[in-house]
This record gives C-alpha cells, structure tokens and sequence, in this order.
C-alpha cells in the first residue's frame, strides 16, 4: 500500500496516552548514542510549557493526557529508522510502529496495537506520527506491507493498494547473505 506522505491525516492519542520517538538508526552517527533525554510535551501539559502536538501530526482534544516525544540515535548504513511508541499511564507500551526513511520513500514496518488497548485510534497516532517523522526527514512516498488485520486501519487512513505481497520463511542456508532486523527489532 503507498500514499503521498504530506496528505496523511493526523491523529491524537487520547486520555492517559503519551506518544515518544526513537531514531534508532541513522548514517550521520557512526556509533549508538542512548536517549536524548529532552521530552516535549504537547498540549495539555502546561507544567512544560511545550505546545508541539501538532507538529507530530496529533491534535490533542480538550482534556488529553500529556503526550511525550523521546528520541535517541544509534547507528545505519543507507537511512533512518524511526521508532513511535504510544505509551499508556503505566509506562507500558501500548501501540507501535517504525519507519525507515531512505531518500524520499519511507517503509512503515511492525505497526502493532496490544490487544488491551485496541479499538481506541492507537494505530491511527501510531501511523500519523511515523509519517509525520517521515516527511520531516524528506520523504514524500509511503510504503507498507499491510496484514489482514492491518489493511482496513490503512485503506481508512486513505493509503492505496498497489499489489499482492506473498511471504515465506525457512531455514537460512549457510553462507548466504542478508539483512538482519533483529539488532533493530531488539531495541524497541
């Protein structure tokens, strides 16, 4: 599924939600840097002083909770990886997603709402924040592989099918080549 970035719609997490970053891979960093501890509060969380919501795609309605941006870096051959976490009262994660931004395509990849907290527009902030961070690193094309279960959060957020995607796993063959998710995947 594809989409032209700036015309994504916008999101907001609702009350008791924070939503934060992490760019966990980039060129311009030859070695992982842990968080940047500076966290921006949006709308709502005058104690800060920081109305940025919507600058990260959300509009918080009257009375949402505070929600935080966190961003880290680490390390990346051809582009960036960005992690959105929405994160609820408790600290857990609620919903996820990452992109990888490389020229001016960005790939939406592992975009997740847990079980408890589905049915409450999670996706859509998960969604929402990815390409926002997207097109602030330069991307106007989207992509995604989009699940069964996936496909009608993305259809109502007006992305485009394009094809058909089949998937297989097995056994790695030694001495074969390939790119290796896990290092990335670990970190969220």
């Amino acid at each position: 599924m594809t989409i032209a970035l700036a015309n994504h719609p916008t999101a907001a997490a609702g009350p008791g939600y924070r939503v934060e970053f992490e760019t966990v891979a980039s060129p311009d960093r030859a070695e992982p840097a842990g968080p940047e501890h500076g966290v921006e509060r949006a709308a709502g969380a005058a104690e800060h002083g920081v109305e940025r919501a919507a600058e990260y795609g959300a509009e918080p309605a009257a009375g949402a909770a505070e929600h935080g941006v966190e961003r880290g870096v680490a390390a990346a051959e051809y582009g960036v990886v960005e992690l959105v976490r929405v994160v609820d009262e408790a600290g857990g994660v609620a919903a996820r997603g990452m992109v990888g931004v490389v020229g001016m395509d960005a790939v939406m990849h592992d975009i997740h709402t847990e079980p408890a907290h589905r049915r409450r527009g999670l996706g859509s902030v998960v969604m929402a924040a990815l390409s926002r961070r997207a097109v602030e690193r330069g991307a106007t094309t989207g992509l995604l592989m989009a699940t069964y279960d996936g496909v009608q959060l993305y259809r109502r957020l007006e992305w485009l099918p394009r094809a058909t995607m089949l998937t297989g796993s097995g056994l790695r063959a030694a001495g074969t080549e390939g790119g290796d998710l896990r290092p990335v995947l670990a970190s969220r």
